[in-house]
């Protein structure tokens, strides 16, 4: 590589043919050059090497944080409507609390521990817990599946052995996803940005800018904190029905028209509709970093290939009715494209349930029949399996989003092998000479972090080995039960797909699942048995959620340049109190609230219903009868191809008309962004879009002294007060999930977001128009 470059790596222009080599295209010095120069402004290339970091406060901080979110976001998930408290109010409140126990605990030390090493430091980040995905697998097997086998004690080692594994896999992947520059992270910038309201971080800011002097970001953080505080409240409470505003809706009465542009639950895509709700919008993208492929991802899925085949009838799906009825006649007893606005709800787009040949819900869960389709052994009832017609149906929504999670797997690793492949190999082999590589000693974050000692690799391996082997010990004689081998296996799959999963992440930011491939192999191995089938997934997915959470968190404490022993120290304690408490919590919940399987009532448990019916289809049904040549899902495996050979296009192209943009076309984010929303409200693409051009374009290009300074602070801001008015308007209308939903303020519709598009009036009842 050449010396110039990098030695001046902060200051390449990509785009110039001075940094473009017109034979190969160096990826990870086009991403490392933009990486450094995207945080430069955020990220402080200075460090206080004497700053405490874990300390007795931090880890009390970190504890009830762990504790009550932990309990609180578990039971919560058990609503019909799940909320959760983001960690970014547990960090600002965090925040006065360390400042309290530095001036008003003694400086004492007792064995060992100092207990007021100085002043509450940017360093002591506090931890927060959110439930575990194998608390999913928990829920599912007790209460949908009902074995009484699961108890509590099995459930915390296997929600512990599903988190462990996961540490361990990310461990010893740091060197691949965490020390390369090009490794941008951007999860972690908006945590970042927070950190920085909240501490004053030297070496941000040039005294060349001309916001040097200006307002802090501190007090930028409190204003536009305050701002989204009393302004959420308008769509969040006074009038929901701006949380959905569907411009198809206003210009039509025509029913195709209006399905087009509804974005309600379950009722339709949403094209053109956009929201007033900052967490509608956020909760599609942040606006501070999104990227085109992804909107060009989601407008190709959700608005144009999701209704095409709803409108004509794709797969052979038949009418699936709705959940909503406003009094009019059922619309299988006329066409219905020429159904009445008013009087006729639309049938049912986007949904996780299934459906029998007439359009009607079944239920993947015991009972005596149909339309329960499994026996009390949980295996599939074959006689109530031929009554709902012999093959299931899904919603063309979810039947797209399985196309896209297909096409994901397939392009995930064409993508990283194609554009990285020889870095990896590159750093595979200074690994394997202990060797530091060329690029990244010019970081001055890896500089800086050199100081630190680290955990080593054989440490790492060591963790990870022991789990595999509780893990296995564990699957064989627990409820929670797997053959030793098909444990070795989803475990192989997790360490295969770990690279391209954590390339992928840490440079774009979206994360891809393995539940899909974990659900079909699974599925091809242990045909008709729902509970092994959903092990094996769990176990399987939640190693990488867990590897990708600690790789995310390490590249967090190396941009603030933590200790990394700290980082794993605290996150090692918070995924242990975490365990205790989302297990307890999850056992609470399900011995406390009432009608809990109802999906009608206040708590529904929907999530816990999809991971089951989610089982089902895997499990009971096997890949074979749901996606088997003889269903009409069968085209949609070809997905796998499709997605493998989509990244071929432009890594070809580059190949023959040789230009740096072709990078820019990521064929993996624009398949995994075009899963259709199913059970949202699918609205805030528009907002993303002018969003993003304000932001990421105009201020980015034209104000970067703004852009460095305040931005990051505004989001961190607006990320937590929106939620924080969500939480106090679920405490206000709800009385600890007890009153009526629908009851939600003065002004507020108890129809559906969107009213306008269904003929209904202000507060959901029929309308003329």
């Amino acid at each position: 590589m050449d010396e110039k470059k990098l030695d001046n790596i902060v200051y390449l222009d990509y785009e110039s043919e001075d940094f473009f080599d017109t034979e190969t295209l160096d990826v990870e010095l086009k991403d490392a050059d933009f990486a450094l120069e995207f945080t430069k402004g955020l990220i402080s290339t200075e460090d206080d090497y004497d700053m405490p970091t874990f300390t007795a406060r931090a880890i009390l901080i970190g504890s009830f944080w762990a504790i009550f979110l932990g309990f609180t976001n578990t039971v919560a998930s058990f609503r019909a409507n799940p909320f959760a408290i983001p960690s970014t109010i547990a960090n600002m409140v965090a925040y006065p609390i360390g400042l309290f126990l530095a001036r008003t605990v003694p400086d004492i030390t007792i064995a060992g521990i100092q207990f007021n090493p100085g002043p509450f430091n940017v360093k002591e980040l506090s931890a927060a817990a959110s439930p575990p995905y194998g608390v999913d697998n928990v829920v599912a097997q007790k209460l949908f599946f009902n074995d009484q086998k699961v108890t509590v004690f099995s459930s915390l080692i296997w929600i512990l052995v599903t988190q462990m594994l996961g540490y361990g896999l990310a461990g010893l992947l740091r060197r691949f996803l965490v020390k390369p520059t090009a490794m941008l992270w951007p999860g972690v910038l908006g945590s970042i940005g927070f950190f920085n309201s909240f501490h004053n971080q030297k070496g941000l800011d040039s005294p060349d800018s001309k916001y040097y002097h200006s307002m802090s970001r501190f007090s930028a953080f409190w204003l536009s904190f305050a701002f989204m505080f009393i302004y959420e409240w308008i769509p969040g409470y006074f009038a929901k029905s701006l949380a959905s505003v569907s411009l198809l809706c206003f210009i039509t009465t025509n029913r195709n028209v209006r399905f087009l542009g509804s974005a309600w639950f379950e009722q339709g895509p949403g094209i053109l509709s956009f929201s007033f709700d900052w967490t509608f919008i956020n909760g599609v993208y942040s606006p501070m970093y999104v990227l085109w492929n992804s909107i060009f991802g989601n407008v190709l899925g959700m608005w144009i290939i999701g209704p095409l085949a709803y409108y004509f009838g794709a797969f052979g799906t038949p009418v699936l009715q709705p959940t909503l009825n406003y009094g009019g006649e059922s619309i299988t007893s006329k066409n219905w494209k020429n159904a009445s606005v008013a009087t006729d709800p639309l049938p049912r787009y986007a949904t996780n349930s299934l459906f029998d040949v007439h359009g009607y819900e079944v239920h993947i869960s015991q009972g005596d029949g149909y339309p329960n389709l499994l026996d009390l052994n949980n295996n599939l009832n074959l006689q109530a399996f031929q009554q709902a017609g012999s093959r299931l149906y899904l919603s063309p929504a979810f039947a797209i989003s399985y196309l896209s999670s297909f096409m994901t797997f397939g392009a995930m690793f064409s993508q990283v092998g194609l554009w990285y492949g020889k870095d990896i190999i590159r750093q595979f082999k200074e690994a394997l000479r202990q060797t530091e590589s060329e690029l990244d000693s010019n970081d001055p974050h890896y500089k800086i972090m050199k100081k630190y000692s680290d955990i080593s690799e054989p440490t790492y391996l060591i963790f990870f080995s022991f789990f595999v082997a509780l893990s296995v010990l564990f699957c064989q004689f627990s409820s929670f039960f797997m053959p030793w081998w098909a444990t070795l296996v989803t475990i192989l799959i997790g360490v295969v797909c770990a690279i391209p999963v954590g390339v992928t992440t840490g440079i774009t930011g979206i994360s891809p699942g393995l539940n899909i491939i974990t659900e079909m192999i699974g599925g091809l191995m242990f045909p008709g048995q729902t509970v092994v089938v959903m092990c094996f997934k769990s176990l399987g997915t939640n190693i990488m959620i867990q590897a990708v959470s600690l790789l995310g968190d390490l590249k967090l404490g190396h941009y603030m340049h933590i200790d990394p022993k700290a980082m794993v120290a605290s996150q090692l304690i918070g995924t242990i109190i975490g365990v205790l408490i989302n297990t307890f919590g999850s056992f609470w919940a399900m011995n406390t609230l009432v009608n809990i399987t109802d999906p009608n009532s206040q708590y529904g448990a929907q999530t816990y219903l999809t991971f089951a019916n989610a089982g089902g289809l895997w499990g009971a049904l096997g890949p074979v009868r749901s996606f088997g040549p003889s269903s009409p899902y069968f085209s949609l495996n070809f997905g796998y191809l499709i997605g493998f050979l989509l990244p071929f296009i432009p890594w070809t192209l580059n190949k023959v008309y040789p230009n740096p943009r072709w990078i820019k076309i990521n064929m993996f984010i624009i398949v995994t962004s075009m899963s259709p929303g199913v059970s949202t409200v699918n609205s805030g693409y528009i907002n993303i879009i002018l969003w993003s051009i304000f932001v990421q374009y105009y201020l980015y290009n034209y104000h970067r002294d703004f852009w460095d300074k305040y931005v990051y602070s505004i989001q961190s801001a607006f990320d937590a007060a929106a939620p924080l008015v969500s939480f106090l308007i679920v405490l206000m209308t709800t009385y600890a999930f007890n009153a009526n939903q629908n009851q939600v303020g003065p002004f507020s519709p108890s129809g559906p977001y969107d009213y306008y598009c269904y003929g209904t009036t202000y507060d959901g009842k029929p309308s003329s128009f």
